[in-house]
């Protein structure tokens, strides 16, 4: 298991899981930290499901007047993170690992609904 560090968990935060997503101007974040997961939940950026004891990105916004809740999984956290801390030379690099954790997710949640149609 990777060992993340304070300065792993700073760059993840400073990771914006919403940019390119307008609001109407009233979004506001109520909380946005790296936790450890207490039960599992499903990964907001590649669909995968955290394990309780790894850590994890929770988050709780208010869009549009409703509360929703996100959490990333420890693997998603470390892209973040790997994005955020990248300089001008490698910035490829770290932006083509969160993007393919995105695509991942896209992919996973696609089957998904497929299959829920399916059914």
């Amino acid at each position: 298991m990777v060992e993340i560090t304070q300065e792993m968990k700073d760059y993840a935060l400073s990771f914006d899981m919403f940019a390119g997503d307008f609001g109407d101007g009233t979004e506001r974040c109520l909380h946005d930290k790296i936790v450890k997961a207490r039960k599992a939940h499903r990964c907001h950026i590649c669909d995968g499901v955290t394990k309780a004891g790894e850590l994890a990105r929770s988050a709780k916004w208010i869009f549009d007047g409703e509360l929703m809740t996100y959490y990333c999984c420890q693997e998603c956290v470390l892209a973040m993170a790997k994005c955020e801390s990248c300089d001008d030379e490698s910035a490829e690099d770290g932006d083509a690992l969160i993007e393919s954790r995105y695509a991942i997710g896209d992919k996973a949640r696609d089957l998904r609904r497929k299959q829920e149609r399916a059914q």
